[in-house]
């Protein structure tokens, strides 16, 4: 190393014109790699470094079998891990609660007969619909059948999934990699665009993501993974109310997000689970909102 620097130092112009490859790499280097080799081949450098690696004072020698447990405690003692984590879990929702699609899609499930809610999307493919080519998703909802969902900018529609037939059918003029594409079905359910954009304004204004957060852990469930599903906007003495399909820990609830706050009841009797204050809300959303 004090040999490459008193050369870089003595030829800054050569120095420049190294590129590590043939024709721009000079000989002196070669006899460098030469020297380092021979060296290591001496004393093996691996040695020197756990060595030296083994001399810093805050590091912890621990047995193989306690590694793991090791490592998990020094991630337990990280200060910003539960706020990070709040984040973590709060953005969740908040992709799911603050998505047009995903609202959308929620909103169109509940409108089905009988109503389905909405679970998760799948791969996307450009189908036709009425004549008209578009971006649809595949969609699981609380139905056996799977969906298709298809979004514009006037709605979000929910379709029934026609499975591809079995062998694929190349038709004529068709390319033969739609072949195995699904079909777009009877429609079953949509969502008008100004219906959605209210439910995601106000999922906004009575901070709703972390609502649900909030809520969850005060029932003592789990919120990490949880699935929410817009259900239907009720206007009410106290102003609109928001409800919402929330599963988490194989169990389902009604959350009602209003201007007062929020409300989580059990989904087979309405029975209260847990509610907080709008100042409550207020407060988590500004402790998720500081880990970012």
């Amino acid at each position: 190393m004090e040999k490459m620097s008193a050369w870089v130092a003595k030829h800054p112009d050569e120095a420049a014109r190294q590129t590590g490859f043939e024709g721009g790499r000079d000989d002196f280097l070669d006899t460098l790699d030469d020297a380092f080799y021979e060296a290591d081949d001496a004393v093996p450098m691996e040695h020197l470094l756990a060595r030296w690696i083994a001399s810093w004072p805050d590091l912890q020698i621990v047995d193989d079998d306690d590694y793991d447990e090791a490592m998990n405690q020094l991630v337990m003692a990280n200060p910003q891990r539960e706020t990070r984590l709040l984040h973590e879990s709060v953005g969740n929702l908040v992709s799911q609660m603050l998505s047009r699609r995903e609202v959308g899609a929620g909103l169109a499930c509940a409108k089905i007969s009988p109503s389905e809610i909405k679970l998760a999307f799948g791969m996307a493919r450009m189908l036709d619909i009425e004549g008209e080519k578009q971006l649809v998703f595949q969609l699981r909802t609380s139905a056996k059948e799977l969906r298709l969902c298809a979004e514009t900018k006037a709605s979000v529609a929910v379709y029934e999934h026609i499975a591809p037939e079995d062998p694929p059918i190349v038709r004529p003029g068709e390319n033969p990699l739609g072949a195995n594409a699904p079909r777009i079905g009877v429609q079953l359910g949509h969502a008008e665009g100004s219906e959605i954009d209210t439910v995601i304004e106000l999922a906004e204004q009575f901070h709703a993501p972390a609502a649900v957060d909030l809520l969850l852990r005060k029932a003592g469930f789990d919120p990490v993974d949880a699935v929410v599903s817009a259900n239907s906007v009720v206007q009410t003495a106290e102003g609109q109310v928001v409800n919402w399909v929330v599963l988490a820990s194989n169990r389902a609830f009604l959350f009602l997000s209003s201007p007062n706050g929020g409300l989580l009841l059990r989904g087979n009797d309405d029975e209260r689970v847990a509610e907080a204050t709008m100042s409550e809300l207020q407060n988590h959303f500004d402790r998720s909102a500081a880990a970012r």
